[in-house]
């Protein structure tokens, strides 16, 4: 693995841990609401 994947594996293992603190159902009401996942394909909320 190159330096850039290992740091991109590392950042989206932070990213999960934190969005997990988070209450799912809320999370879920919240990203309808802005829409945050219409650019998005790889990457879902």
């Amino acid at each position: 693995m190159d330096k850039d994947g290992g740091k991109k594996l590392v950042i989206q293992l932070i990213f999960k841990q934190m969005i997990d603190l988070l209450p799912s159902k809320k999370f879920d009401i919240l990203a309808r609401k802005h829409k945050s996942d219409r650019y998005y394909n790889r990457f879902t909320s």
